[in-house]
């Protein structure tokens, strides 16, 4: 049968489903309970704000995972970007693929906090460098948010992303202050809700820096003078202003720009890289400089808002922490840091992963900042989570951090597969993934590949072995460093695959990133789709040792870091037997070999999906669902399923976006698998995480989003042992499961 008539086929099952499908919008949301499962941080708390006015006001924004308000009743944080805190208008963009707009407000550039209004909290939030992200405003501590009118560029995750761009005046919260990364300096007179553009005859739109739209990247007022205020503007200097940011002129030019400022009484102290290090600024006396160090590598600073004499500041990956109780005439080198042994003891984790992960060699840098209600306390904010010191004397050299991320989910995720026993494993950019065997507790160490900062792009699974997982894990920074590998305990230990030296260097060189897929009758014989320089498919059948060329080059870009990209499949059932979705034509390649020769079947699904999942279903021979991913307009049929090996397809109507698939324990008793699918129905547009128990006949939602989050989903998977668990992997939100309610 030809390409033209396998189409034909196609298009018209299309139809007639749509015609008999008794599928209808049912709806289980009350019946499920959901919860995050526990990592405890993770990814980079960027910023963290204090109220200077109000004990116990903590803010903390992250880079991909929205912003958290610190509960001190529980001890813990708790994420406010939430549907219910967000205006209907705005959970309803769609720019053309529904879904995408509104997930930008957890990429979050900056946030702030009104002095003489505890209430109110900005959040500036968006993805892009050359597009509008938004500005939030909430008036009830983040509880609700309304979208204010500043349509700038706004990009939560780019490059300088630890400064707060926001400021408010100290006392007339009708004042505020925004630093662009790429349009200058913006102030509004209504309390955020409009603003004007300062004239760039005053504040210059900065070009790129390093390569890197940074621009106006700090803004702080000064609350022992009113009207005062300081702008660092990337590439050329620090501006002042002493009529509450109407006009500006500069204090520091040649190109001398601060990472950071912290102002105290009066008293500004800035601090930057290469030939800047640290400085203070006098209104009445001028510019110091006050470097502690030789390298003159700060990284951010802390100044006691009661005392501006007493000083902290750090250098990059809190190598070094220094004290200076002089107003920095004099240092003194605390023993807390993460040089040695001695100074790492001086950061103590309830999460155990924390503890042996190399990481704690380099505590990236987010934010310090000092509590001016609790006397000796100083927040943390950095790439693991949140510390917190609370004998931050003058007198201790060696002050004590401890970890207060609980309540903290920030992973970028890529994978998550259900073992035996209750055993959950996870993939994840940066911490490369863990084994839970409570999900409501925080897992011991990473997968026993690495301890390096790494990332896990897929995991594997076989009927041949329930207890079998294969993990593909390379460096997203450093490309080279390949830790690939298996376990055949359900992730609690693990060997790297032979083809891996002991440096990380894979044979071939080129074998990187991607999918990996299993035989369902040979843990042996494993098939590897890269994202690298390798132009072919790569199979092996001795666990990894050799890794031989298929005969397919697949026709796909190379960008790694599309991590919920499922394009391979092994068969459920049929041995040595894999399928292939060629991304530019959509066809679907079959192996019966081992994985040594593809054949295309004839049929053509979608094609230019950067998002589609192709998945099998465990002992089903020839059984196969694909989704079409978040690329392209919604439309019914974004679901397709076939059961003769690829060669024909039916289409699902209920689903006119399909973003990720699942399948878990089946209802009854040798029954199929239950479904589940991250999508949107397109009877009446409705989102959220669907279940069937009738091999996609009839759906019903058991969530709309979990946990309130509607963060981009990227893998969903269901419990071989638990009917009706279902586990969600977000962009930037990790994990959560939801099991429905004991019935009374």
């Amino acid at each position: 049968m030809n390409p033209i008539t396998r189409s034909f086929i196609l298009a018209a099952s299309l139809v007639l489903s749509a015609l008999s499908s008794s599928a209808s919008a049912a709806d289980l949301v009350s019946e499920y309970n959901w919860k995050p499962v526990k990592i405890g941080g993770g990814g980079w708390v960027t910023g963290l704000v204090v109220h200077p006015g109000k004990a116990d006001v903590v803010f903390a924004r992250t880079d991909v995972g929205g912003v958290y308000r610190w509960n001190i009743d529980t001890n813990s944080w708790r994420q406010l970007i939430i549907a219910s805190a967000l205006p209907k208008a705005f959970m309803e963009q769609s720019e053309g693929k529904p879904g995408i707009k509104r997930s930008s407000a957890y990429h979050v550039e900056s946030i702030a906090i009104a002095p003489s209004a505890p209430e109110v909290l900005f959040v500036a939030a968006g993805t892009s460098t050359s597009n509008p992200g938004t500005l939030l405003r909430s008036k009830d501590y983040g509880a609700t948010f309304e979208v204010t009118n500043l349509k700038i560029p706004i990009a939560g995750n780019a490059e300088y992303r630890t400064s707060e761009r926001i400021a408010v005046h100290p006392t007339n919260p009708s004042i505020v202050l925004y630093g662009s990364r790429t349009a200058g300096l913006w102030r509004s007179a209504d309390g955020g809700m409009n603003w004007t553009q300062i004239p760039t005859g005053q504040i210059p739109i900065a070009p790129p820096f390093n390569k890197h739209e940074v621009g106006v990247l700090k803004v702080v007022f000064d609350s022992a003078t009113p009207g005062r205020a300081y702008a660092s503007v990337a590439g050329i200097g620090i501006y002042q202003s002493n009529d509450a940011g109407l006009t500006w002129k500069p204090v520091l030019d040649g190109g001398l720009w601060a990472e950071d400022m912290d102002i105290s009484k009066g008293i500004l102290y800035a601090s930057g890289k290469k030939d800047f290090g640290l400085r203070r600024y006098d209104p009445s006396t001028g510019w110091t400089t006050i470097t502690p160090n030789n390298n003159q590598n700060l990284a951010e600073i802390a100044v006691d808002p009661a005392n501006p004499a007493l000083v902290y500041t750090v250098t990059g990956g809190l190598q070094q922490f220094f004290r200076s109780t002089d107003s920095g005439t004099t240092w003194t080198s605390l023993v807390t840091n993460t040089l040695g042994d001695t100074g790492r003891a001086k950061f103590q984790s309830p999460f155990e992963w924390k503890m042996t992960s190399t990481l704690r060699n380099w505590l990236s840098i987010g934010a310090m900042v000092i509590d001016p209600h609790h006397p000796g306390r100083l927040w943390f904010a950095e790439g693991m989570g949140v510390w917190r010191s609370d004998d931050l004397r003058p007198d201790n050299d060696g002050p004590i951090f401890t970890d207060v991320s609980d309540g903290i989910e920030e992973m970028v995720t890529n994978d998550i597969v259900a073992m035996p026993g209750g055993k959950v494993v996870t993939a994840v950019w940066d911490r490369l993934g863990f084994v839970h065997t409570d999900l409501d507790k925080g897992p011991k160490a990473q997968l026993g590949l690495t301890n390096d900062f790494n990332s896990c792009w897929s995991l594997a699974t076989t009927p041949a072995n329930p207890n079998f997982v294969a993990a593909a894990v390379t460096h997203h920074i450093v490309h080279g460093k390949v830790f690939s590998g298996t376990s055949t305990d359900g992730g609690s230990t693990w060997t790297r695959f032979g083809s891996v030296n002991p440096e990380g260097k894979n044979n071939p060189e080129g074998l990187r990133f991607g999918e990996m897929v299993v035989s369902a009758d040979d843990t042996k014989n494993l098939v590897w789709l890269p994202r690298s320089s390798e132009k072919f498919l790569r199979f092996s059948t001795d666990s990894g040792t050799n890794w031989q060329a298929s005969n397919i080059q697949p026709e796909d870009w190379h960008g790694f870091f599309f991590g919920n990209r499922r394009r391979l499949a092994a068969d459920g059932a049929l041995p040595g037997t894999f399928y292939l979705h060629q991304w530019k034509d959509g066809s679907i390649l079959v192996s019966k070999d081992k994985g040594a020769t593809f054949t295309d079947t004839g049929t053509r699904l979608a094609s230019y999906t950067h998002h589609s999942q192709l998945k099998n279903i465990p002992g089903r021979a020839g059984h196969l669902w694909f989704a079409e991913g978040r690329d392209h307009p919604a439309k019914p049929g974004a679901l397709s399923r076939s059961t003769d090996g690829g060669m024909t397809w039916n289409a699902i109507p209920f689903f006119d976006q399909a973003w990720a698939f699942g399948h878990g324990k089946s209802g009854t008793s040798g029954g199929y698998p239950t479904l589940f699918v991250y999508g949107r129905s397109a009877a009446d547009s409705a989102w959220g995480i669907w279940r069937s128990t009738d091999e996609g006949a009839t759906w019903v939602r058991v969530a709309e989003f979990p946990l309130g989050i509607f963060d981009v989903v990227m893998a969903v998977a269901g419990d071989p042992e638990i009917f009706g668990r279902v586990y969600v992997g977000w962009s930037g939100n990790s994990f959560a499961y939801g099991s429905p309610k004991p019935k009374p």
